[in-house]
């Protein structure tokens, strides 16, 4: 197995862009799996804080951790445009520099707090890229988050100060695009610590996609905003993952 820490000219982004990747030791066979990052974080800190290393070779894994800033993974009104680098210039450059294959059964997409709102985002927006997502600990009331308060400039930045409700940044909106039957739905898992701030977001998202028929497995239970129930449930999402 190997560890790069990458960085390339992102012509979306209109600057270097740094992106650390796990590379396991069958990479022919290997599944992909981007690994999103929470607010306060890089693409450095789920190799610092977690064994994703170790689940990556157990798992056999190619994962990708991009560095997205505060953007919320959205093409920001006011900044740079994160989403359409993740999805599509990033996501195009790790196939061709890597030769990964990153057909949909293959590519799984999972990220904590500001990531889990992303990967949620990223695998409704994009079915046939992503068939499965993960969020843990993850925003996924991001309306209630914008309406002011600690992230009230963030919300600026990314929306320029229009209404995210019943836009393409609102999840619950998002899950009432499948409600038609016509799109693949990926599979979703979602866990959040009961001790956590964003429980009461969890819950809301939970009793939302519970309606919408997904293949979906929700689990809490003691913890808060820690990596130590991070760690727990990325292991967790990848066995998710492999079920099939």
């Amino acid at each position: 197995m190997a560890k790069l820490e990458c960085t390339f000219k992102s012509a979306v982004l209109g600057k270097e862009a740094d992106v650390n990747i796990i590379i396991p030791n069958d990479i022919s066979s290997a599944r992909v799996l981007y690994l999103l990052h929470g607010l306060s974080d890089n693409h450095t800190n789920w190799s610092r804080n977690t064994s994703i290393e170790r689940y990556a070779l157990e798992h056999n894994y190619f994962v990708v951790m991009p560095d997205a800033g505060r953007s919320f993974y959205a093409d920001m009104e006011y900044g740079l445009a994160y989403y359409t680098y993740i999805t599509q210039e990033l996501y195009d450059y790790i196939g061709k520099t890597f030769k990964v294959n990153q057909f949909r059964e293959n590519t799984f997409i999972a990220g904590l707090s500001m990531g889990g709102y992303g990967a949620f985002k990223l695998a409704l927006k994009n079915p046939d890229k992503y068939c499965a997502a993960a969020s843990f600990s993850g925003v996924l009331d991001v309306c209630s988050r914008f309406s002011g308060g600690d992230w009230g400039r963030d919300a600026y930045l990314i929306c320029g100060g229009r209404d995210v409700r019943g836009s393409e940044e609102d999840l619950l909106y998002l899950l009432d695009k499948f409600s038609d039957g016509n799109l693949k739905k990926p599979r979703l898992y979602q866990s959040c610590g009961t001790e956590d701030f964003l429980y009461q977001d969890n819950q809301t998202f939970k009793s939302k996609v519970e309606a919408a028929d997904f293949d979906y497995k929700y689990v809490d239970g003691p913890g808060g905003h820690s990596w130590d129930f991070w760690d727990m449930h990325i292991k967790c999402a990848l066995e998710f993952f492999d079920e099939k």
